[in-house]
């Protein structure tokens, strides 16, 4: 260990002032853990909290983040900031839920009998799905532009009077 790098109880800093951030490795068995997750739901996650007391680091198991000049790989993989990093891993959580969720609707709509058509007889019976709507003269069946209007709005008043029931 060169004298320029003996351990002081002030933060080291960068030229420009600011405390130098490192990412530190040491054995787990040097620390004390301290279980602080006790949440609902989370089962699989985890935050805890540690503490050491008199733990000398090695140089080379500390290195300093977000500092380009203090690289110890050049290659692309090892330019990447803290921020790109763990945006890389919101994103890519965030797309897997929408994939989940794109999914799971697909899977629904595929799964579903459009209505009208055949199917459990009694099922469309109970959901009054076995006759066709009483306004179904007035839905649209083409684009507004271009769809015919009723002249005085008798067919959709026709459409909407009870069907006369034959025995």
């Amino acid at each position: 260990m060169s004298a320029s790098s003996k351990p002081t109880a002030r933060a080291r800093r960068k030229p420009d002032g600011s405390p130098e951030i490192r990412t530190i490795l040491f054995p787990v068995t040097s620390a004390t853990m301290y279980d602080v997750w006790d949440v609902i739901g989370l089962q699989g996650t985890g935050t805890d909290s540690y503490s050491v007391e008199n733990l000398f680091i090695p140089e080379r198991f500390a290195a300093l983040r977000d500092d380009p000049a203090a690289l110890r790989e050049k290659g692309p993989l090892y330019q990447l900031s803290t921020n790109m990093v763990f945006g890389m891993g919101f994103a890519a959580t965030s797309l897997g839920v929408a994939r989940a969720t794109l999914d799971a609707a697909i899977e629904l709509a595929r799964g579903k009998t459009p209505q009208g058509t055949e199917g459990d007889a009694r099922q469309q019976r109970r959901a009054g799905t076995d006759r066709p709507h009483r306004s179904a003269a007035c839905a649209p069946r083409a684009p507004i532009s271009t769809r015919p209007r009723p002249r005085s709005g008798a067919i959709c008043r026709a459409a909407m009077r009870s069907p006369k029931r034959t025995a």
